[in-house]
């Protein structure tokens, strides 16, 4: 399952990256990114898709499909040490 324009915009915003930065990272375009977060655009590619969810995984961001059709995006990465005062 692949996720939605809604999970793609979320994962980005957890990432804190503008679209340049994510389309630098994944090689795919602003344009193609602008139809896939704007309109939910179907027509692009699989391929695109999973180029995206890939650069998202190798930065942490995890996206877990549930049966009943929810799905979460979180993110996953080293804790940081809790500060002792």
């Amino acid at each position: 399952m692949l996720p939605s324009s809604d999970q793609i915009r979320a994962a980005r915003g957890l990432l804190n990256w503008s679209i340049r930065q994510l389309s630098e990272a994944s090689n795919v375009s602003v344009a193609s990114l602008k139809r896939i977060e704007g309109q939910g655009d179907t027509t692009v590619r699989r391929d695109t898709v999973e180029a995206i969810v890939r650069t998202f995984r190798a930065h942490g961001v995890r996206f877990s499909f549930c049966a009943d059709g929810t799905a979460d995006v979180s993110r996953s990465g080293p804790t940081r040490p809790k500060q002792v005062t």
